[in-house]
């Protein structure tokens, strides 16, 4: 047997097998990695043996440790002992049609078998998963994936805790996929209820690429922002990411600038507001596809739309993997748990408290926090609950809560300033209602903060005084107008409810009056929007939506019907006089908020506190007077005009010719003008609302038409395989489907110029499709559609399906396959030679070759030296402190890591852990950073590239500290510890009695001694 391998037999007696794990430990020096795998399972009474092999014959010396803790009844294996490839993160990594990379973070634990469609759910030593060397990390490769099909899979953990991955892009469970309708998520796999108890995840290694067309789209200015609140759930009897789509025009014409959509990540249930979250990477199903989500963020881009998307860093529930991982006895988050607090730390806790001074919870939130807007481009978030994001414990005391809190403000700008570097200009959007210091401190810093005057209008609407000045972002002393005010959100009261059925009467005047309580929800809005600042309302609030949060819809109302689902207006409330009109007066001050000048100024001033309400906008070209009556009587007000001459109400185009600017104007209750000094043509009275279904998509056939879109949709069969074995039916190749009444026979395929097999049909925007590809005419001859691609058709098989969304092209998919042939799949990797993860079976280069680097840099220049010193560059995120570099002694600073591609990228040296200490390249050596400066560039160019040592802040390496000399005079040169050796023209080092190193003996450590020890390795040459 060879040295550098030994094997160890154990037997067992007859008779039940209690559990063992058996344990591996090698101990050694070794060029290489040191790696082992216990290879086997013990049988009763059978020797087993135990393989233990280090890949390198440098190792001085292997030893092999058998460790029996007996505890349960099988003998468990255990894989390899060594870290994922870099760069894998945590999740799922497609690295080929038919291969994957899986990946799951999970300290602490024993042992974790990957389990799924890829191995038909089993538990085995193959797809035992190999742990990290610090014993954090599971990772494992699996081949043979079925190219383009949904692969379901978990992990099981100490063969105890089933877990979905928590960056699955979808996630399957057993108690609400069955009422997810295939119009909704078609080809939705179903969950392997004989397989596992708990969520699944599922993925595909071929997604058809989403054609994204809003390469021109500009976010709004942040400061004129109108953003609208909805909730996908109830915003139409479809619930579904569709049904916001095709209604998008009423946004569009209503004027609102962005959609914050309520929470479209995975939660509990199929109904919900969504702050009951688990995986934060999946859409959730019953909302639809995350085409369909992309599709919805696309067409609202299109029409100059923003998208806000609602996420909830405070918590998690119950079903999320990364709490599922960590629980005591009672449920509870467990003392281990690396991401969740044990316990609450704040009055408003729920769920499982994520711990933000955690780094690793920081490291996951900022990958989600960069997934969706990479992945779906919406253009920013709303935290949830954002005053939560601390480890200051306040339970039980709401004022200790709001008061300052330091270390939540850097958590908040932690997670702030890394997606302003990574995703310029993106919105990020608080609720945080707090004390007004840190809100300050926070808005000042660039965050938006929802502001929150719900009871101060509603009073004010209904009569009975109320004072919003706190809608002011200068009236909080703020720098700048970043307050989010807003009078209705989803967890409010509606106004109009409460004005309806409580709002003040004097006379004949009664404000519960559907007209009238129109009119002044006008008013209202007219003094919300047009305060400067951005501002929001809530789904349905341009229609005076009334039906109140608290309503059971039987009679009753409870504070536990809050989260129920509530009527749409659609076809109801929408479609009132006095309702329409209201939405007519949202329209024109969203369009005066978007377009008009004066609207962004930031010197106005507000009289709110009153029943008669004044605000003042003021701008060298432009100037506005808005007045109110909030009262339910009438009397006299100065409107305050700061000039004589015309005004124009700009929501009812009357003018007003002002002579005496201390003259007072009588305001009867509800009567409100929006003056302006500039000619603006207000919103027709007569004006349509974008309610109809006509058709609006220029691609579609029937454009224009009062009816559903109607488009061609072409399928597609690659026939490569069939005819490759000449196996094509003499009776051509056919299509079934439910769009030709499922006849077998009837619609032929053609070939096309690329060698595809195609039909094509009309089809309405919306429809669901379902077919079946036929190798002749006959049903004996239909594919087999696999259930990674199928939905059930209800005879114990699966249909292909499709859901049309315009002009569609569905293929082309293989013979009884979820994808093309084979022989048409490209098979993306790096296909770089001198990559240190050259893949030869890669067909396409996908970017991913990773190349070594040795960067060096000399800061024998700076005064004082610095402790510390970092390299930051578009390779690594520009993250100045991610990137420590090594002290190699005499102001040298080395470091070797790895980049990926093989293009140049750019580079900053730092003297500390900050971009305060980034060096000042020269523009000689570097290249413009589009900040008025210039960075470092470089380019692998072998496996291992050693960049040149340059001095810090310079070209080139730093001059010598003396000037050269002499080599006669060889003493000058030379350091402390060496002299100058004449014949050598060195510096050789001066050995002490018995030095080792001195292997000739003659006082000196120089070359003679290196070809010395070289000479014990060779032979005398003839």
């Amino acid at each position: 047997m060879p040295s550098w391998e030994a094997r160890m037999a154990v037997t067992y007696p007859p008779g039940p097998l209690p559990r063992t794990r058996i344990s591996y430990f090698m101990i050694g020096v070794s060029k290489g990695k040191n790696r082992g795998r216990i290879l086997g399972f013990m049988r009763p009474g059978e020797p087993s043996f135990l393989l233990c092999t280090a890949l390198s014959r440098l190792t001085l010396w292997t030893g092999c440790i058998l460790s029996c803790l007996f505890s349960s009844n099988a003998l468990l294996a255990q894989g390899l002992v060594e870290d994922p490839p870099v760069p894998r993160q945590d999740g799922i990594t497609v690295l080929a049609p038919d291969r994957a990379h899986f990946q799951l973070r999970a300290p602490a634990k024993d042992h974790v078998h990957l389990r799924g469609d890829f191995n038909g759910w089993g538990i085995e030593e193959d797809f035992l998963m190999n742990r990290s060397v610090d014993g954090n990390t599971w990772w494992l490769e699996v081949n043979g994936l079925d190219p383009g099909a949904w692969t379901r899979f978990h992990y099981l953990v100490d063969d105890t805790v089933e877990v979905a991955d928590p960056f699955s892009p979808l996630i399957l469970d057993p108690w609400n996929d069955g009422y997810v309708s295939a119009e909704t998520f078609p080809n939705l796999p179903p969950f392997p209820s004989q397989q596992a108890f708990w969520p699944v995840g599922a993925f595909r290694t071929l997604e058809e690429d989403f054609v994204w067309t809003d390469a021109g789209f500009t976010r709004p200015a942040q400061d004129r922002l109108v953003i609208y609140e909805l909730l996908v759930r109830d915003w139409d009897a479809a619930r579904d990411f569709l049904a916001v789509t095709e209604r998008l025009d009423h946004l569009e014409w209503l004027g609102i600038t962005a959609i914050e959509l309520m929470p479209v990540s995975e939660f509990d249930g199929n109904s919900s507001w969504g702050y009951n979250p688990g995986p934060r990477f999946a859409v959730d199903k019953a909302y639809g596809t995350a085409d369909a989500l992309k599709r919805l963020v696309n067409e609202a881009h299109a029409r100059g739309i923003a998208i806000i998307l609602d996420v909830v860093p405070n918590h998690s529930f119950g079903l999320d993997p990364m709490v599922r991982l960590y629980q005591d006895a009672n449920n509870a988050a467990s003392a281990g748990n690396p991401w969740f607090n044990q316990n609450q730390v704040h009055p408003y806790g729920l769920g499982y408290d994520f711990d933000h001074q955690d780094p690793w919870t920081r490291e996951f939130w900022k990958r989600v926090l960069d997934f969706w807007i990479d992945e779906f481009h919406v253009d920013g978030y709303r935290i949830d609950l954002s005053k939560g994001l601390t480890q200051t414990n306040t339970l039980g005391d709401v004022g200790a809560w709001n008061n300052y809190d330091q270390s939540r403000v850097d958590i908040l700008f932690d997670y702030g300033n890394h997606v302003w570097t990574h995703h310029p200009g993106a919105y990020i959007m608080l609720e945080h209602l707090g004390d007004n210091p840190e809100e300050t401190a926070l808005a000042n810093g660039g965050f938006l903060l929802w502001g929150k005057q719900s009871s101060q209008f509603g009073e004010a609407v209904m009569g009975y005084g109320g004072d919003f000045s706190q809608a002011s972002w200068q009236a909080r002393g703020w720098n700048w107008p970043n307050l989010v005010a807003y009078m209705e959100s989803h967890d409010e009261q509606r106004v109009a409810h409460d004005l309806l059925n409580f709002g003040n009467a004097a006379g004949n005047y009664d404000t519960k009056a559907l007209g009238t309580a129109m009119d002044r929800m006008g008013m209202a809005h007219a003094f919300l929007l047009a305060l400067p600042g951005p501002k929001m309302m809530y789904q349905w609030g341009e229609f005076g939506y009334d039906v109140s949060i608290f309503d059971c819809l039987n009679g009753t109302f409870a504070e536990g019907c809050k989260l129920d689902e509530k009527p749409e207006p659609w076809a109801d409330k929408a479609l009132e006089p006095e309702r329409q009109g209201l939405a007519r007066t949202v329209k024109a001050l969203c369009e005066l908020k978007r377009d008009e000048p004066v609207f962004g100024t930031y010197d106005y001033s507000i009289d709110f506190g009153g029943s008669g309400k004044r605000l003042h906008l003021y701008s060298p070209d432009q100037n506005v007077v808005l007045c109110g009556n909030f009262d339910v009587v009438g009397f006299d007000m100065v409107p305050g005009f700061p000039h004589t001459g015309f005004w124009t109400d700009a929501l009812t185009g009357d003018s007003y010719n002002v002579t005496d600017l201390g003259a007072p104007f009588y305001f009867a209750p509800g009567q409100h003008h929006l003056w302006m000094d500039t000619p603006v043509t207000p919103v027709p009275e007569d004006d349509p609302l974008a309610l109809s279904s006509d058709c609006e998509d220029a691609d579609a056939l029937n454009f224009g038409d009062v009816a559903p879109c109607q488009y061609t949709v072409h399928i597609v069969l690659d026939a490569s395989d069939l005819e490759a074995a000449g196996a094509v039916s003499a009776s051509g190749l056919h299509v079934a489907g439910s769009f030709q009444g499922w006849s077998p026979g009837s619609t032929p395929l053609v070939q096309d110029a690329d060698g595809f097999w195609t039909t094509s049909f009309l089809a309405e925007a919306g429809a669901l499709i379902e077919y079946k590809f036929i190798n002749g005419t006959g049903w004996s001859e239909a594919e087999a559609v696999p259930l990674g691609c199928g939905g059930a058709d209800g005879f114990g098989a699966y249909n292909r399906q499709w859901v049309v969304s315009g002009p569609d092209q569905v293929g082309p998919f293989c013979f009884g396959a979820c994808a093309a042939c084979s022989s048409n799949l490209d098979y993306p990797g790096c296909t770089d030679v001198l990559a240190s993860n050259f893949d030869a079976d890669a067909t396409e280069e996908d970017g991913s070759c990773l190349y070594s680097m040795v960067f060096q840099v000399n800061t024998a220049n700076l005064d004082p030296a610095p402790g510390v010193v970092h390299l930051a560059g578009s390779f690594q995120g520009w993250d100045a402190m991610s990137t420590p570099m090594i002290d190699e002694g005499d102001g040298l600073w080395a470091l070797q890591t790895t980049v990926q591609g093989d293009g140049p990228f750019e580079y900053k040296f730092l003297s500390g852990p900050d971009w305060t200490f980034s060096e000042g390249v020269p523009e000689a050596c570097g290249v413009p950073n589009g900040l008025g400066g210039f960075n470092r560039q470089a380019a692998p160019s072998l496996s291992l590239t050693t960049l040149p040592v340059v001095c810090f802040g310079a070209c080139e390496d730093c001059e010598e500290s003396v000037d050269p000399v002499d080599p006669e005079d060889g003493a000058d040169f030379c350091g402390p510890g060496t002299i100058w050796d004449p014949a050598l023209s060195l510096c050789v080092g001066v050995s002490d009695v018995g030095c080792t190193e001195d292997l000739d003996n003659d006082g000196l450590v120089g070359v003679s001694d290196v070809l010395t020890l070289l000479s014990a390795f060779g032979s005398v040459c003839p």
